[in-house]
């Protein structure tokens, strides 16, 4: 549309009312088409770099969803893992009360089960990796 005016204004000054003012259309259309090109290429940026955002946000939302399970995981186990903890060192205590007052059969077991309750107690934290 932009050459058709001009082409217009360059042959036929007349059909825009005289030479100055078919110049001046022609100057104007001219800047418009060159803004309007200037528009189209930024909102043409902005789309992709849109579309590059809304990835980045599926990509946060999907890491906090993560996040927020493995707290909760943490939460719900953490009591378990402390109750594990007292009742390892109450049988380590008592197991050793056990081999003191000639119990050694009973007090060897309770070593061996307080021990192994503390330490998958202790054991089983929660790794955090970052994926």
């Amino acid at each position: 549309m932009e050459q058709a005016i001009t082409g217009l204004a360059a042959n036929n000054s007349r059909a825009f009312g005289g030479e100055v003012a078919s110049t001046l259309i022609a100057g104007a259309t001219s800047q418009m088409a060159v803004e309007l090109d200037q528009i189209r290429r930024e909102l043409h940026d902005q789309r992709v770099k849109n579309e590059g955002l809304m990835t980045e946000l599926s990509d946060e939302k999907i890491k906090s969803a993560v996040l927020s399970e493995r707290v909760k995981s943490f939460r719900s186990s953490r009591h378990l893992k402390n109750v594990g903890v007292a009742v390892g060192a109450l049988s380590l205590s008592a197991g050793l009360q056990l081999i003191d007052n000639d119990l050694s059969a009973y007090g060897v077991a309770a070593l061996v089960i307080g021990s192994v309750l503390l330490l998958a107690s202790w054991m089983t934290a929660p790794r955090g990796d970052e994926k």
